[in-house]
């Protein structure tokens, strides 16, 4: 008696994964226009990222590489799709490197949160900024670091205005 096991599910697997392993996750601001200041949010992060000297604004990196443990972290709950990757490869690794997206945005806004007050390594606001600001906001004003509307800070949540978790093949 001969058994005959279809092994084709699994070489598919196989080929998915290879796939999947050449691809990258792509988190940032899109081109959408910042509505306080009429910028793509793409163009401003990447003013605050670098700075801009002329207009004595110092550098405040957003987009920097993660931490070991936060990749750790990251491919721990991209395996709770392991499943889905299982039962139909395309949907379940999509759904594994959204995932690890998802995770890369919610650790850059943690980030952004603690720096904006005070606690990373971020440029503190020059006196004339902080003067600005309380002039602008007669009720009360925010001291946080590129925390005046929030808008920018809103971006780094996935579906918001100015937000994108891209796959890259």
């Amino acid at each position: 008696m001969r058994i005959r096991i279809d092994l084709s599910p699994a070489k598919r697997f196989q080929r998915k994964l290879r796939e999947a392993c050449r691809m990258t996750v792509g988190v940032g601001f899109s081109g959408e226009v910042h509505p306080p200041s009429g910028m793509a949010f793409a163009k401003l992060a990447s003013i605050h990222q670098h700075g801009a000297p002329s207009r004595k604004l110092p550098a405040r990196p957003i987009l920097v590489e993660p931490p070991p443990e936060w990749k750790q972290e990251a491919a721990e709950e991209a395996q709770a799709f392991l499943p889905d990757a299982l039962k139909n490869p395309d949907r379940g690794i999509r759904k594994m490197l959204l995932a690890m997206g998802r995770s890369f945005s919610r650790w850059l806004r943690e980030r952004f949160r603690v720096f904006s007050h005070g606690g990373g390594n971020w440029a503190p606001l020059a006196p004339s900024t902080v003067a600005r600001k309380k002039a602008r906001h007669a009720r009360g004003y925010s001291p946080l670091i590129l925390r005046d509307t929030h808008t920018l800070f809103r971006a780094l949540t996935p579906g918001n205005p100015g937000n994108f978790i891209r796959i890259n093949k």
